[in-house]
Parts: structure tokens; sequence; C-alpha cells
């Protein structure tokens, strides 16, 4: 299927969210046009690691490097990157793995409903959505 067949379907109800889309979609599409003109051209394109972007992901659903310490109250949005990410490559968390996202998401979730950015903090819509996402993705109730 070409991309350009993927593109945004108003279904005749013109909104400025649906025009902003629109927008969008087309200037990707001219960035899409422009490297197929020209990738015959370009020599060495980068190629993607599968193995170790797959190990790093993988690892990341444990332990994250010491520079994503800024990242600690975004830490639902992590593990749905990094579920996303693998989801993309085709790659699917172990069963361990699964429980332990699980174990760690519900440490995040306020007995009031909702998610914090991590244990113990606030909820909110941002990483209640990130949470949901992940869950969704690895197929749990």
């Amino acid at each position: 299927m070409q991309i350009s067949e993927e593109k945004f379907q108003d279904e005749g109800e013109s909104t400025n969210s649906s025009v902003e889309q629109t927008n969008v979609e087309n200037a990707c599409l001219r960035m899409f046009e422009i490297f197929e003109a020209h990738n015959s051209e370009v020599e060495n394109l980068p190629v993607l690691n599968r193995h170790r972007t797959t190990k790093f992901l993988t690892q990341g659903l444990t332990q994250l490097a010491e520079g994503y310490d800024c990242l600690d109250a975004s830490r639902p949005w992590i593990v749905y990157w990094i579920l996303h990410s693998l989801e993309i490559l085709g790659e699917e968390p172990t069963d361990e793995q699964k429980h332990d996202i699980v174990q760690f998401l519900a440490r995040c979730q306020s007995p009031d409903g909702g998610f914090g950015g991590g244990p113990d903090q606030l909820p909110h819509l941002a990483p209640t959505y990130a949470a949901v996402n992940s869950l969704a993705i690895i197929g749990t109730k």
C-alpha cells in the first residue's frame, strides 16, 4: 500500500484540527517524496541494527542509564515508548517481562484511579494514557 493512501479522511467535515492534520501529513509526504527522488544518489544509508536496538529497549524495561534520571516523572511514558518500539520491530516481551511491567504500573496507579508518573506520584491524564496504552500493547485486561 502506498503511504499516500493512508492519508487522513475528514469525512467531509473540516475542522481546525483536521486542517492541521492534513497540513502535517502533506509536509511529511513531501519529505518522503524528496527522499524517494534522491535515495538512489545516497550511498551508505543508515541501517537499523535490530539486535542491538531490541537489546537496548528490552534492557530499558528493567534498568535505564543514569541520563534518564530527569524523566522520573515520565516512567509510564518510558514503558510505553519502549513497548511501542518493540511492537514496531515485531518483538514481544516475555511473559515474565509482561508480569513485571504490570507490577510496576500497578505501583504507579492511584487507589482513586489514574496513574502517576511513577510510584507514589499524583495521577493525571498523561501518565494514565501512557500506562493504559502499555497495558493494551501487552494484552492485559
